[in-house]
């Protein structure tokens, strides 16, 4: 039953303007067990409309409204099957006609549930359409109506009807070794490259190395040339005094000093030359071939 808010309602008109929206045949949505149960399985006669697209449940509605307008004893709800499943009585349930291809996918299916007049036995049909659209076949469909709402040519059942949630599909099972070896492959791609640079790094490093090498050995062997060709044009181009057998008698003849000290002038040439080897010895360095 529904309230209805009869201030201001002076005259029958304005009366009838209130009490016709909830007067008017309409095609009740199901979202619940428990709204199924109060519009349908508790009343005496019910009509389950249950379809799976929009476009069916549209044909369904522009169908049977003006069919129900004139069968007012008859509830109708309508239940998305692909949401809610019904659960009927097995004697009732194995009565269901047989889906003859796609083409039925697209049309409302139609349940009549009733209890007997003065009595509490229950009983229940499925309307068995032919081929075609549910609006070709108004007469039929009323005719249906006709023997719901009298509670004729029904099949006994016991069991009260029920709506429950569909189960979700249960998701695709992938094996643990085809997720490991995927995941292997990929880090496995993405280790090669870290190596290869290092590797690359590790031969850039070591020829610069090598030729630091290089460059120190020949820096050394200049410095020692230079400083020969100095003791050799200071000594006036004589040979090198080997500690050799008879040179010391040769030294206490000539009286040469042992120890020969650098002026200044001379150490201070010598220094500016050994920064300039230093400094070819770095340019060589930078030079890329």
């Amino acid at each position: 039953p529904a309230v209805i808010d009869l201030q201001g309602a002076m005259k029958p008109w304005q009366l009838k303007r209130k009490a016709a929206p909830h007067l008017a045949a309409s095609i009740e949505r199901i979202d619940g067990p428990e709204r199924f149960r109060n519009f349908c399985a508790n009343r005496r006669a019910c009509l389950v409309v249950g379809f799976k697209t929009a476009q069916a449940y549209a044909g369904a509605v522009k169908t049977l409204t003006p069919i129900l307008e004139r069968q007012r004893g008859v509830r109708a709800v309508a239940v998305d099957t692909t949401v809610w499943k019904v659960k009927l009585d097995p004697r009732l349930a194995g009565t269901k006609p047989k889906k003859g291809g796609t083409r039925s996918d697209q049309r409302a299916e139609l349940l009549c549930l009733a209890r007997q007049r003065g009595g509490t036995a229950r009983g229940g049909a499925f309307f068995r359409a032919s081929a075609g659209e549910l609006s070709e076949q108004a007469e039929g469909v009323e005719e249906f109506l006709g023997r719901c709402s009298e509670a004729r040519n029904l099949i006994d059942f016991a069991k009260s009807p029920q709506i429950s949630t569909r189960p979700a599909e249960a998701p695709k099972y992938r094996s643990p070794s085809a997720a490991s070896g995927t995941a292997g492959g990929t880090s496995g791609t993405s280790s090669k490259t870290p190596s290869s640079s290092s590797g690359t790094k590790k031969t850039g490093g070591g020829t610069k190395g090598s030729t630091a090498g290089k460059v120190s050995s020949g820096q050394q062997k200049s410095r020692a040339s230079a400083f020969g060709s100095d003791r050799k044009s200071k000594t006036g181009g004589k040979a090198s005094r080997a500690d050799v057998v008879g040179s010391r008698k040769q030294l206490e003849e000539e009286d040469e000093p042992t120890f020969v000290a650098l002026d200044e002038e001379e150490r201070l040439a010598e220094e500016e030359r050994a920064a300039e080897e230093e400094e070819d010895d770095a340019d060589a360095e930078e030079v890329e071939l």
